[in-house]
């Protein structure tokens, strides 16, 4: 279960049986060649490209053998195992968007051009998607009622899942957007609500309808800022708040039948509930609200981490919670010594705690770095400076390490993208600069004008960077990115 909302795990697999209904000779090896290459892309690492090369001649083969006449068991199969292919084939893909769009640290691609580069592999992600959504459709729509028809309606609601959250990112123009998104998550949700009339103590099943509805509310929350209404109206917030309350009743239906000597996933159920209640905490208007979401989210995570204790996603997770409501609640002067014990749990029972678990977290180092930087600047608001550099050392040292980690990255190990590592080196700089260390705000700096990553607005305007000002070097970097008027004119 994924703890960032994000698209579905994938298909519920199942073994290929025989058929009792015997299929032409011809179709019978093709079908038996696109199954055993569809087991082989199943046994490779996400990401590689020999995976989606074996995954699409076992699309091929599927899509052959349809053509053929089929018995209608036989058939019924065949269109699910090819679902199940197309969704691997687009998990796979979208693992590979970091590898293929390279690293700022290679200097061989600018910016702009690996976003354009991540831009068309979510498109054509998106179409496989699609796709196994078309697949798990026509299994249920087959005549009879086929074994595989109740798992052919879960997998259309998980392909549905990844389809929306591939769409959200997509323009209008491309057939993408929040519209369309949002109305691939209402389908999903009633795909997933059907399948439940069957098996409503289903945890898995709970779950997603729990994500669903997050998801939803995000979608529907972030149209209405788009539009330019106001989020927090009495209408808005009823229609947002309704979508998180069904969401957050199914996530503890989810959890009053989970059982994990049965195999059950208590501790991913609990993350998905936390993450849940986090997304609240940061969209409802009522601060007091917030406040509660803030606390049984944590309660929600903490519990997880009892039960997987050397998970390191878990820890992360908790301290990103307790770093969210630190930037939430931080302009409230009576609330900043709150504040500053929220961002000292963050890094101790969070990004600390993941770090004990592997030093080379990149998502703890990231979270460290940003939950010091905050304290840093918390302090040196109340009056601390000493105590505020401190925080910056350690927060420069924590980016330090990040930018190290990706630069020796020569085979796509971390999957940060092209801009997620811009920020890194971002952040760097400006914690650098914050904790009086030149150089490595220098060479932070440097390497982001190389691949276009930044702007004289960005300098100039940035209050973290305000006191290299008066270095040279800054000031002819500035120079540097400012267009001429010729430029403008273009």
């Amino acid at each position: 279960m994924a703890p960032n909302h994000g698209s579905k795990s994938g298909a519920r697999h199942r073994n290929s049986s025989n058929s009792a209904v015997a299929a032409p000779a011809t179709a019978t090896a093709i079908l038996a060649e696109a199954r055993r290459l569809k087991q082989a892309a199943e046994r490779k690492p996400d990401g590689i490209v020999s995976k989606q090369a074996t995954l699409e001649q076992s699309a091929r083969l599927f899509q052959n053998a349809l053509n053929l006449p089929l018995s209608l068991p036989i058939q019924e199969e065949a269109l699910f195992d090819l679902g199940e292919v197309f969704l691997l084939w687009s998990s796979s893909l979208q693992a590979r968007r970091a590898i293929e769009a390279g690293s700022p640290f290679r200097g061989k691609i600018k910016k702009d051009q690996a976003l354009d580069l991540q831009y068309q592999i979510s498109i054509n992600a998106a179409n496989l998607s699609r796709q196994s959504f078309e697949m798990y459709e026509r299994v249920w729509a087959l005549e009879g009622r086929g074994e595989l028809k109740q798992e052919a309606l879960v997998n259309s609601g998980n392909s549905l899942c990844d389809w929306a959250s591939l769409l959200a990112s997509i323009s209008e123009e491309n057939g993408g957007g929040i519209a369309a998104a949002a109305e691939r998550y209402n389908e999903a949700d009633k795909r997933y609500a059907e399948a439940l009339t069957s098996t409503p103590e289903d945890v898995e099943l709970l779950t997603n309808v729990g994500d669903i509805c997050v998801q939803r509310a995000e979608l529907t929350a972030t149209s209405v800022q788009q539009s330019g209404a106001p989020s927090g109206s009495q209408e808005t917030w009823a229609a947002v708040r309704a979508l998180y309350e069904r969401g957050l009743q199914a996530y503890a239906a989810a959890c009053a039948h989970a059982d994990a000597r049965v195999g059950d996933d208590v501790a991913g159920l609990l993350q998905n509930w936390g993450a849940g209640l986090l997304s609240l905490a940061e969209r409802t208007p009522d601060l007091e609200e917030s406040k509660e979401a803030y606390k049984v989210a944590q309660e929600k995570l903490r519990s997880a981490i009892s039960f997987r204790p050397t998970d390191a996603s878990l820890p992360i997770a908790l301290g990103e919670t307790l770093c969210s409501q630190a930037e939430r609640f931080g302009n409230h002067p009576a609330l900043q010594p709150e504040v500053l014990k929220l961002l000292e749990e963050a890094v101790n029972d969070g990004f600390g705690a993941a770090l004990k678990i592997n030093s080379a977290n990149i998502e703890a180092l990231l979270g460290l770095g940003d939950a010091h930087l905050a304290a840093g600047k918390l302090l040196h608001e109340l009056g601390n400076p000493a105590n505020a550099m401190l925080h910056w050392v350690q927060s420069s040292d924590a980016f330090l390490q990040v930018v190290k980690l990706l630069s020796a990255d020569t085979e796509g190990e971390y999957t940060l993208s092209f801009e997620e590592q811009c920020d890194a080196l971002y952040n760097l700089a400006c914690a650098a600069a914050l904790a009086g260390q030149q150089d490595n705000a220098s060479k932070a700096l440097h390497q982001l004008e190389q691949v276009d990553a930044i702007s004289a607005k960005d300098l100039s305007e940035d209050s973290d960077l305000k006191g290299l000002q008066v270095q040279d070097w800054f000031v002819e970097m500035i120079q540097r990115l400012t267009p001429s008027k010729e430029q403008s004119k273009e």
